[in-house]
């Protein structure tokens, strides 16, 4: 396979790094990936690197990577020669596979005490016989989805106790005002994507191993559904299940269609056949945030936590603007450390309970236990029932206690210098959301006043393009469009940039701007333009003779830049069946944008 690309930007930035020590911008100095042989060698650490010959070498390669990409070579260099080269250091240079330190930190990071206690991560598959095993944090057993870790000994690949082999189904009542059932899918929803975040990673459950029920437009029996839901799961070799549902319950069972019940007997047969059949079945982890949830009557040999709302003769509560008590609550528990350390209500200090690396159930429950002292659970009283849990089988989830913050690097025009940008994610959940919070920066930035048009906020949102270099060239970027595509690239830590959408990149659906200073004769010509707007593709073409006469008249240097980008549109032919709009807007500090846009033949007419 050819190292080639972002791959290739990556692995040198990553040899560097351990080269050197640095960040891969560091500050005051270019960044890493351009460094020469020279200066990454100067930089390195030496406490670390004590054979020198061989940091010298490894910036060799760091180097060679990048130049097989810059400069086009016909020979790049591949990931197999790069493999073959740092074990040829290690053969030269007697260097041994590994040498664990004499202390308590992790074998991977050398930072972080290693987890005690706890699974290791070697026993998940198959028993190894392991005699010097290589020791993991809890930072990097929990990075194991993304990092994978091979113990040096055994070659055992290390895995996550917490989401390997493990699945969940979760699912949303029903009621038969739409809004209520529209709390339940929510609530359901926002669980998801806390148990599949790698943002606030509490459980990084993979999202294939995750079924929500009912799903969009399921038109099928929710009976038939969850039964079939829990079969998936059986099939694939899940050990731990997640069961959570969101709704009501009563004497017929939890309601999960407008003439469909699922009674608690029902699910315990379910998963005690799941248990016969399957002895790797080991684990349930039960939410029902409803009213009254009976206790599972489970095989004797599962280990089982069920945390419900209320208990027997108590109801549950939710509004529709802020879902379950009981549900946010657990949620918030999860994520909280993530996102400041803070309850949501001003004087509860229930989050203080979550504390350490793991979150246990016995943390969990005092954490509820406080929010409810304190007034915030609507009145209910939580209850659990538990069967075979101790204090080695008690975690549920990772306690990420890291405040989590994107930073984006903010790269307009308008901009006399290039400014950072901080969000945190629990501040949006839809990618609109992102975008203008990130248009106030913006404007905030440029023009260093809030009392902007809501035009022009309107217009730098929609132009507003956040994107990741994917090689080392300008034009080696991709867009972002989506959240789940932006926690994607922020978890492979990749620099985010806003910036603004240029009409080299314009689609249907996707507006792009011009930005022009001092543009109000290319604004005038415009407007004095007679050709019919917008655009067809043979308006077009006469739309740049006149410009261009007008260039010719004028001498204008601003005129000809802007001629130069409509012919760019022209010469990427976007029109045969559309229209290309074109608008100016003016802003502050003299700037004008050129707002373009590609409309539909059809709105034309």
């Amino acid at each position: 396979m050819t190292v080639k690309g972002y791959s290739t930007c990556v692995l040198v930035i990553v040899l560097a790094e351990l080269v050197t020590g640095l960040e891969p911008n560091p500050k005051g100095n270019e960044e890493l990936r351009n460094w020469s042989v020279k200066q990454i060698d100067d930089a390195k650490q030496v406490w670390v690197w004590t054979a020198h010959e061989v940091a010298f070498d490894v910036a060799q390669i760091a180097v060679d990577c990048i130049h097989s990409v810059q400069y086009d070579c016909k020979n790049p260099i591949t990931s197999d020669n790069v493999l073959s080269k740092l074990k040829d250091i290690v053969r030269l240079h007697s260097v041994p596979t590994w040498d664990a330190l004499d202390n308590d930190r992790c074998d991977i990071c050398l930072v972080n005490t290693r987890v005690n206690d706890v699974p290791d991560g070697h026993d998940l598959d198959a028993p190894s016989i392991c005699s010097n095993r290589i020791r993991t944090c809890c930072s990097c057993l929990r990075n194991t989805y993304i990092n994978p870790i091979q113990c040096h000994t055994c070659g055992h690949t290390i895995k996550s106790f917490i989401n390997s082999h493990c699945g969940a189904v979760l699912v949303a009542g029903f009621d038969n005002d739409r809004g209520a059932s529209n709390v339940f899918k929510s609530d359901i929803r926002k669980f998801k994507v806390v148990i599949t975040s790698k943002i606030f990673p509490a459980m990084c459950l993979e999202d294939e191993n995750v079924i929500v029920v009912p799903e969009e437009a399921n038109m099928h029996s929710m009976v038939k559904t969850i039964y079939s839901a829990i079969d998936h799961m059986s099939e694939k070799d899940i050990r731990t299940l997640l069961f959570v549902y969101s709704g009501h319950n009563g004497i017929y069972g939890l309601r999960v269609g407008e003439q469909e019940y699922f009674t608690m007997d029902m699910l315990s047969k379910k998963l005690n056949a799941w248990k016969r059949k399957t002895s790797s079945f080991e684990k349930l982890i039960a939410i029902f945030d409803c009213c009254e949830p009976e206790a599972l009557e489970l095989n004797k040999s599962l280990k089982v936590v069920q945390l419900n709302a209320t208990g027997l003769g108590d109801e549950a509560y939710a509004t529709r603007n802020h879902g379950s008590h009981f549900l946010q609550c657990i949620i918030q528990a999860f994520t909280a450390n993530a996102t400041g350390g803070r309850c949501q209500h001003q004087n509860c200090q229930c989050i203080s309970n979550v504390y350490g690396e793991f979150i246990t159930l016995d943390k969990l429950l005092n954490c509820i236990d406080e929010h409810r002292r304190n007034g915030h659970l609507g009145g209910i009283i939580p209850t659990e029932n538990v069967q075979n849990i101790n204090i080695k089988n008690e975690i549920l989830a990772y306690n990420y206690n890291l405040e989590v913050v994107l930073r984006f690097t903010l790269e307009w025009p308008i901009m006399f210098e290039t400014n950072k940008a901080f969000v945190s994610p629990s501040m949006f959940d839809k990618f609109d959301e992102l975008k203008r919070q990130l248009t106030e920066d913006v404007i905030k930035g440029a023009f260093g006043k809030n009392n902007i048009s809501s035009e022009i906020r309107s217009m730098f949102g929609s132009i507003m393009r956040i994107e990741i270099d994917t090689g080392p060239k300008i034009k080696h970027t991709k867009e972002i469009d989506t959240v789940e595509m932006l926690l994607l690239e922020w978890s492979s830590m990749r620099n985010l940039r806003c910036t603004f959408r240029r009409p080299s990149d314009i689609e249907r659906m996707k507006p792009a701007g011009h930005f022009l200073q001092d543009g109000q004769c290319v604004k005038a010509i415009h407007q004095q333009c007679k050709i019919e707007k917008p655009f067809s593709e043979i308006d077009l073409g006469e739309y740049i003779k006149w410009l261009q006469l007008c260039e010719r008249r004028d001498n204008s240097k601003l005129l000809n830049e802007y001629i130069h980008i409509i012919m760019i549109l022209q010469r990427k032919r976007l029109l045969r069946n559309e229209r290309l709009g074109i608008s100016f807007v003016d802003l502050p500090k003299g700037f004008t944008c050129a707002y373009m846009e590609i409309v539909p033949e059809s709105s034309h007419s």
